[in-house]
């Protein structure tokens, strides 16, 4: 069935996953999957900086374009429009920031040559909702909401199709293959023992989570790691490095998550039922003070956090969430239905 779709120009989706970091990525790379598990012909862009596993995709990685960051919004631009040239799709979809990366979204959106255009959204701040507005408004035809739990999403205009779905995790089989860091500049062997692991198949008391753009946070989050093991405790880290992604052990394997309220992060323990002790990180799109306090656990101060964090670890029940959380596969049936009805 897959090979006589791929023929038809009618059955092809170019995907477009560029965003700060490991999150669009992933979730692009499981959505690409789930098309291609449903016969169709998926071709994803997505960014060089970012090593994946495509050898788990099988014939998925040769329909990924891997791009440099360019240096300004028309030559991103550019790399949409020869994609979209090479690869004649009747289907785009959009999961990135509401102007993309660059702000490669203000410009002209091939509206003439891509029939069926469809934006992938979460909440997004009060000042940014006017602007997706207007996007939305221009350039797209559905705008798919995966974080309706927050109840944010409305006012779009009535042209526009809408529909809720979410929030979204990209499944195991769709992971990045990153390494584990090391740290030339660590004050000790011990904390850099402590602070990095490179396999958790046991449960853990506490995993803390960093992110590829928060050094701030990264060196936080190893000091606190420290702590909890001279405290007695298993603690390992998630770190990034200049190479690759974070290396995530698997959330389900800790009794606590630390880390920031980002939505890979928040979503993936709510599925797990881990609790998420959140430290929210400002962002220019992303909210999120508002999703920790509506999904995850939050502390003010890192005496507040430690003695939450000792209080869940001893807590003898896991956590329960209010809401569906759903895999990239499921998204990709969902959207395929709308596609194809």
């Amino acid at each position: 069935m897959g090979r006589q779709l791929a023929s038809d120009t009618h059955e092809r989706i170019l995907i477009y996953g560029l965003g700060g970091g490991r999150g669009h990525a992933a979730r692009t790379l499981g959505l690409a999957d789930g098309f291609r598990r449903l016969g169709l012909s998926p071709r994803l862009i997505l960014p060089k900086r970012l090593t994946f596993d495509t050898h788990a995709h099988g014939e998925l990685g040769q329909e990924i374009h891997f791009v440099d960051r360019p240096a300004s919004p028309a030559a991103l631009w550019h790399v949409i429009e020869t994609q979209v040239h090479r690869w004649r799709p009747r289907t785009f979809i959009v999961d990135t920031f509401p102007r993309g990366v660059l702000g490669e979204f203000d410009l002209d959106f091939l509206s003439q040559r891509v029939p069926q255009r469809i934006l992938l959204t979460r909440y997004v701040r009060p000042h940014a909702q006017a602007f997706l507005r207007s996007v939305v408004a221009t350039h797209y035809g559905w705008i798919v909401d995966l974080e309706p739990n927050l109840g944010w999403l409305g006012g779009f205009g009535s042209v526009t199709q809408k529909t809720s779905f979410g929030p979204v995790i990209a499944s195991t089989g769709t992971s990045i293959r990153t390494r584990t860091r090391t740290d030339s500049h660590s004050h000790s062997h011990s904390m850099d023992e402590a602070a990095c692991v490179d396999d958790t198949s046991d449960l853990i008391d506490v995993l803390m989570v960093s992110s590829l753009s928060d050094p701030i946070l990264d060196r936080f989050l190893r000091r606190l790691a420290a702590r909890f093991v001279r405290l007695g405790f298993k603690a390992a880290c998630d770190m990034p490095d200049e190479r690759s992604s974070p290396r995530r052990a698997p959330v389900q394997r800790a009794r606590v998550v630390v880390g920031a309220a980002g939505y890979n992060l928040t979503y993936e323990c709510a599925h797990a039922e881990t609790w998420h002790v959140s430290i929210p990180r400002p962002r220019t799109w992303d909210d999120q003070d508002l999703r920790a306090r509506n999904v995850a656990r939050i502390s003010t101060s890192p005496q507040a956090l430690e003695e939450e964090v000792r209080g869940l670890i001893e807590c003898a029940t896991r956590r329960e969430h209010r809401f569906p959380v759903h895999s990239a596969a499921e998204l990709a049936k969902h959207l395929w239905a709308g596609i194809s009805g």
